[in-house]
C-alpha cells in the first residue's frame, strides 16, 4: 500500500507531465482541479521561535514570540498563509493535548485562483467550507 507522501509524489509527476504535454484539454482540466486533488485533511502543529525559510505542507509552524502561525495553503497550491493569532483583529489559537485551532476560517482568495481554498482548522483538522 502506498502511502500519503508516495501518492502526493505521483500525483506531483502526474501534473508536471500534464503540463508538458500538448494537450489543451489536459491543461485545463489540471489547472481547475489539482487544487481539489492535493488538498489536506489535517494539518501537524510545530512550534519554533522564528519560521523557517522553507514551510513542508502539513506542518502549522506557530511562533508564540510573534503571536503568528503560518502554512502552506492546505489546497496544496503552495500559497504561504499567514494567520496572526491574539490580537484584536486576528486569528484565536487554542490548544489542548497537542491539538491546534485557529479561528475563525482560513481562506485563500487571491492568487491565480482566487476562492478556492477556504477551510477551519479544529483539532489539528482541516474541515473544508
Amino acid at each position: 500500500m502506498k502511502t500519503e507522501e508516495q501518492v502526493r509524489e505521483k500525483l506531483k509527476e502526474l501534473q508536471a507531465d500534464l503540463f508538458d504535454s500538448k494537450s489543451a484539454i489536459g491543461n485545463e482540466f489540471l489547472k481547475n482541479n489539482i487544487a481539489f486533488i492535493m488538498k489536506l485533511n489535517e494539518i501537524k502543529p510545530v512550534y519554533c521561535d522564528t519560521i523557517p525559510k522553507d514551510l513542508e505542507e502539513g506542518v502549522l509552524y506557530i511562533s508564540k514570540q510573534y503571536n503568528t502561525a503560518i502554512h502552506l495553503c492546505a489546497c496544496g497550491c503552495k500559497t504561504q498563509t499567514v494567520t496572526p493569532f491574539n490580537r484584536p483583529d486576528g486569528w484565536v489559537l487554542t490548544e489542548s493535548n497537542g491539538l491546534v485551532t485557529l479561528t475563525p476560517s482560513i481562506g485563500n482568495f487571491s492568487g491565480q485562483n482566487p476562492y478556492h481554498a477556504h477551510y477551519f482548522i479544529t483539532d489539528n483538522k482541516i474541515n473544508w467550507v
